[in-house]
């Protein structure tokens, strides 16, 4: 999704693509309006944030509670990610010194329902052990080191037969060590794939913890 389209959908910038995007509006349509709280590992400003929350505030609807874990720090996005960020069509200032400033402009309509924790997970962050979410979205650093350190640390956050954990990226070409790690962390548990009308989204209940 290029700059002018996500422009049209009001999509802050990032590199989500739609199908990704429509993924979380499926997500949240399974809590049939109800108040529900997320982990989102990985937030950038706010492009996958955004989409858990309706597009309209509506009286009868619940909003979530969103806790958002990242670096936020525009220094800290590798040179691939950059280029392939500026391909599409956005101009980043990648010296900027906060990039929080942006998170909270993005998601300035539902400030009061986001947490942002800032530091690298899950070695700089201790998350509060009575947290328990009703759905954990992971899009960060995709090596097998890093995504076995998220789900182990994640795990405790989680509700059996309930917390969605789930996230992007699932392509055994594109990000073969997540794939792995995802399919580690599935056979330790002996849980299912939910599957999804979108490839390479993965996504899972916990059958225990």
């Amino acid at each position: 999704m290029n700059k002018t389209e996500a422009d049209k959908m009001g999509v802050p910038m990032g590199w989500m693509g739609g199908n990704g995007l429509q993924n979380i509006g499926t997500i949240v349509q399974d809590f049939k309006g109800n108040s529900f709280n997320v982990l989102e590992i990985g937030s950038f400003v706010g492009r996958s944030t955004k989409q858990w929350f309706p597009k309209t505030r509506k009286d009868d609807v619940g909003l979530p509670t969103v806790t958002c874990v990242d670096m936020f720090d525009y220094k800290m996005i590798p040179q691939k990610g950059r280029t392939n960020l500026e391909a599409l069509g956005y101009t980043v200032n990648w010296d900027k010194a906060d990039m929080l400033e942006d998170f909270y402009e993005n998601l300035r309509d539902y400030e009061d329902n986001v947490r942002a924790i800032k530091g690298k997970f899950p070695y700089e962050v201790t998350l509060n052990p009575r947290w328990r979410f009703d759905v954990v979205f992971i899009d960060t650093n995709r090596s097998l080191e890093n995504m076995r350190a998220t789900l182990k640390a994640v795990r405790p956050h989680c509700v059996p037969y309930s917390t969605l954990i789930c996230g992007p990226h699932y392509d055994s070409e594109y990000a073969p060590e997540l794939v792995t790690a995802v399919n580690e962390f599935v056979n330790q548990h002996r849980i299912s794939m939910r599957s999804w009308e979108s490839p390479g989204f993965w996504g899972f209940k916990l059958n225990n913890l």
